[in-house]
């Protein structure tokens, strides 16, 4: 996948991927998975340039993992519970 360069004026991630590029590498992942994930501030919202819809480095990296659980067999919600959780660091151990 090469990465292009939106030329938006609202455009603040460089390099970006196409939405419909990195969806079509991922195909577990579907657009209401991306929609819950955004809403869990898990993903930024894509730039749109020219009707095409772009997403960052690490939102691909994010998509990319989501996938990798899927595969394996976990639950999309607990899949998003273990995402939250350790982006809030809500991991520590309480005895």
């Amino acid at each position: 996948m090469k990465p292009a360069t939106p030329t938006g004026a609202g455009s603040t991630r460089q390099p970006a991927h196409r939405l419909s590029e990195v969806l079509g590498l991922y195909p577990l992942v579907r657009e209401e998975h991306l929609k819950t994930l955004q809403k869990c501030g898990l993903l930024e919202p894509p730039d749109t340039v020219g009707g095409e819809r772009f997403i960052g480095f690490a939102d691909v990296a994010v998509i990319r993992q989501v996938n990798a659980e899927l595969q394996r067999g976990a639950p999309f919600r607990s899949i998003l519970r273990s995402f939250v959780a350790s982006r809030s660091g809500q991991l520590a151990l309480d005895f």
